[in-house]
This record gives structure tokens, C-alpha cells and sequence, in this order.
């Protein structure tokens, strides 16, 4: 999808494709009426959300409504004055008094030359691309970060669940370091070591548990509700979309908000630029009035014009430091470009990397350590293995898979680092990372 939507649309197209990302690997939602039960959320409800609720999208309207006015102000043609004149009077002589005074009353305006006004709607039109390009990126700064803690809450629930098996497994030591103590096969004091690692992994289930409270929680701040609930997060945690090259990827930064911002302000610079060069053409001050006479009571038209001389000189500082600022976006635009691309080259070669790492886990070392725990369990009820070898493997295990969630967590968030300077998400790519 390579088509450039704007506006409203197009944060409804950021929120709906970005959902994408989750809504492959998403389970269905059942209700539940308890407060306590997790509730079920997808990625897209989650941004959808975000989306209508999160105040600081309020403020774009705000200021469409500013530019609106300075639109209207804009638009308007030179204002008209009207004046009055006085001569001849409250003088000495024949010009003592009033009687031989003169009154002018006139009309005055000016006539706009080198386009004035049309440049004027100019810069308003180009304004308001500028804050269209604000909101987008707005939206999209909105959206990643919501991901990101979706990605926060589906962690912490592969954690409580690591911190459950790791609590059966430490039930399981106790149940054989207790049958092997009741034979008479080993000390009382491995009991109490197997007791003292089962309190252990309760406190560690206990403090995950609470730590998905929290992102659940930081969850629901993105639309300002209370945490009077938990959500659980229905997405695969190991699933992670597919990837293009890195120069593809990279050719899609220039559809990123930032850098159509830096494109908008280009065309707002330039605008003023167009504006400032109007200044170069005098306006035409013209003036109509009637003058009268005192003295004789006799009446006449009064009519002049004027233009100022050698603006086009007079306006050369505004000019260059109009065209200074231009010049200034352009650079700032290739800097930026510069910065998104060391951005993307570290996210691509992370993710891949982390997402090398869930597949190795995945399929040679996390089964390779269940068989050993499995084995050494067997041993150890034999007594050919010692208390601490059993320890040892169950740890290796269970370290392994707290490595597993940390790899796969890390290759989301280097997605999502990918989606925000791509502005697409890596569900649409259809090739193999």
C-alpha cells in the first residue's frame, strides 16, 4: 500500500493496518463480568482507542480553527479610510476664525499589486498542511507507543506464565527431595532447600503478576481510563510478521509524518518566500474627496494616488532571510534522513538478530534442556545425580525460556521501531526477513 492518504483517513489506515501486526496471531475475545478476570484486547481495539480518546489529538482542531481565521483575514482586500481636513483657520488676517477655511472630507484606500493576496491564502494553505503532517505523526508517535506497551503487556503475561511453570517445577523438586529424604536416600537439608526455592518462585509469581497489573495499567492511560480492570493481551508473542530488504525498508522512510513534515515546511517557507517577493511591487494609495470652501461656500473633487519608491531594494534583508529559512528546512530534511537511516539500520539488524535468537531457542536449546531436566530428574530419584545437578538443570530451563520471552519481546519492539519509521506496518511485507 503505497498510495499517501491524509487526514482523518489516513489515521484510521495507521491504527487499522498497525493492528495488523497482532490481529494475525489474535485469539477471540470472550466477555468476562468480573472486574478482577483479565479481559481480552486486541492490538486494533487497543490503538482504536487511543485514537478517539487521547486528548492530545484535541488540540489539531484548535488550531485548523486558528488558521481558519487568519484565512478569513486573509482573504479580505485592503481596508478603506475615511478622513477629514481642515485649512485656513484660527490663524491671523484674513485667516483668523473659521470664514475663510477649507474642509476636505475623502475616501482612501490602496490597489494590491503583485499578487498580495493570493500569496497571503498561500502561506494559510501551506500552514495547514504543516499541522495535517503535525497530527499525522502525532497519530503515529500515539500508536507506536501504545504498541509498545501491548508488547509490555503480553511480556508480563509469558512471565507470569514462565513464573507458574517455574513454581510446578519447584513443587515437583520438593515432591521428590521429600520422597528421597523419607527414604533415607539424602538429607533433611535438601528438603529445606527445595522448600525455600518453592517461596521463592511464589514471590516471583506473586511480583509478576503484580507487574502485569502495572502494564495493564499504563495500557489503559492511552485512553484515559481508570485501571479498574486488567486486560489480557490476545496476541502471539512469537509471531513476528515479515520483513523486506533494507533498502526497501528504507525507500518507505520517505512516507514517515517527520519527513513529510520537513516537506510541508518546505512548502510553508516557500510560501512566505513567494509572499515576501510580493512586497517587491508597490501598492498603488489612491484617495478621492471633496473639498469646501468658507468663504465663498463653493465645492470641488480632490483625487491622488501615491506608491512608495525603491521597495524592491528596501525588501532585499526580508527576502533572504525568507529564502535563509527555506534553505534551512532542506538541510534539516536531509539530516533527518540521515538520523532515520542509522534509526532503521540498528532496528533491522536487532530484530534480526532477535528473532535469529527465538529460533534457536525455539527449536534446538529450550527442547534440548527439557530433555536434560527430564533425565537428570530420573537420575536424581535414582540417586546417581546429586540434589544440586537437579537444581541446576530446572534452572537452565527455566533461564533459557526467561531468555526466549526477552528475545521475542525485543524483536517486537524493534518491529515496532521499524513500523514507526516505515509508517507501514511488516504484516504487509511479503517477503521472508
Amino acid at each position: 500500500m503505497n498510495r499517501i492518504l491524509s487526514g482523518e483517513r489516513r489515521l484510521a489506515w495507521l491504527a487499522s493496518t498497525l493492528g495488523l501486526f497482532f490481529l494475525v496471531a489474535a485469539k477471540p475475545a470472550h466477555t468476562k463480568s468480573e472486574a478482577d478476570n483479565p479481559q481480552p484486547l486486541t492490538l486494533q481495539q487497543a490503538l482504536k482507542f487511543t485514537l478517539k480518546e487521547h486528548p492530545s489529538l484535541g488540540v489539531f482542531q484548535f488550531r485548523q480553527q486558528a488558521l481558519e481565521g487568519e484565512r478569513s483575514t486573509a482573504a479580505q482586500q485592503p481596508g478603506y479610510r475615511i478622513g477629514a481636513e481642515l485649512e485656513n483657520f484660527a490663524g491671523n488676517g484674513e485667516f483668523s476664525g473659521v470664514d475663510n477655511a477649507e474642509l476636505t472630507v475623502s475616501l482612501s484606500s490602496a490597489i494590491e499589486l503583485g499578487g498580495k493576496m493570493d500569496a497571503r491564502l498561500g502561506v494559510i494553505k501551506s500552514k495547514r498542511t504543516v499541522v495535517e503532517t503535525q497530527k499525522e505523526l502525532q497519530a503515529l508517535e500515539l500508536l507506536s507507543e501504545t504498541t509498545r506497551r501491548y508488547i509490555h503487556l503480553l511480556t508480563a503475561q509469558e512471565r507470569v506464565k514462565l513464573a507458574k511453570e517455574s513454581l510446578q517445577l519447584a513443587k515437583e523438586t520438593l515432591r521428590v527431595a521429600q520422597r528421597r529424604a523419607n527414604l533415607g536416600a539424602t538429607m533433611k537439608a535438601e528438603v529445606k532447600r527445595a522448600k525455600a526455592s518453592l517461596a521463592q518462585a511464589e514471590l516471583t509469581l506473586h511480583k509478576e503478576e503484580s507487574n502485569l497489573k502495572v502494564y495493564s495499567a499504563s495500557l489503559q492511560a492511552m485512553w484515559n481510563e481508570q485501571a479498574s480492570k486488567v486486560y489480557s493481551a490476545s496476541a502471539s508473542l512469537y509471531r513476528f510478521g515479515n520483513a523486506l530488504s533494507f533498502e526497501e525498508l528504507y525507500q518507505k522512510v520517505q512516507n514517515n509524518p517527520s519527513i513529510k513534515q520537513f516537506s510541508a515546511l518546505e512548502r510553508l517557507k516557500q510560501s512566505e518566500v513567494d509572499l515576501t517577493s510580493t512586497s517587491n511591487q508597490s501598492d498603488i494609495n489612491w484617495s478621492v474627496g471633496l473639498t469646501r470652501s468658507q468663504a465663498s461656500g463653493d465645492m470641488g473633487f480632490k483625487a491622488g494616488f501615491s506608491m512608495d519608491l525603491f521597495s524592491e531594494s528596501r525588501n532585499q534583508g526580508k527576502l533572504q532571510s525568507a529564502l535563509a529559512a527555506k534553505n534551512e528546512v532542506f538541510v534539516s530534511k536531509k539530516t533527518a534522513l540521515l538520523r532515520m537511516h542509522d534509526q532503521l539500520f540498528n532496528a533491522y539488524q536487532q530484530r534480526k538478530q532477535s528473532v535469529h535468537v527465538v529460533e534457536r531457542l525455539q527449536q534446538d536449546i529450550i527442547p534440548t534442556l527439557a530433555l536434560a531436566l527430564k533425565e537428570t530428574q530420573k537420575a536424581y530419584q535414582r540417586g546417581r545425580y546429586s540434589y544440586f545437578e537437579y537444581v541446576a538443570a530446572r534452572q537452565e530451563l527455566i533461564s533459557a525460556k526467561r531468555k526466549l520471552i526477552d528475545a521475542a519481546s525485543a524483536a517486537l519492539m524493534y518491529g515496532v521501531a521499524i513500523e514507526q519509521l516505515t509508517a507501514e506496518p511488516l504484516t504487509l511485507f511479503k517477503k521472508n526477513s
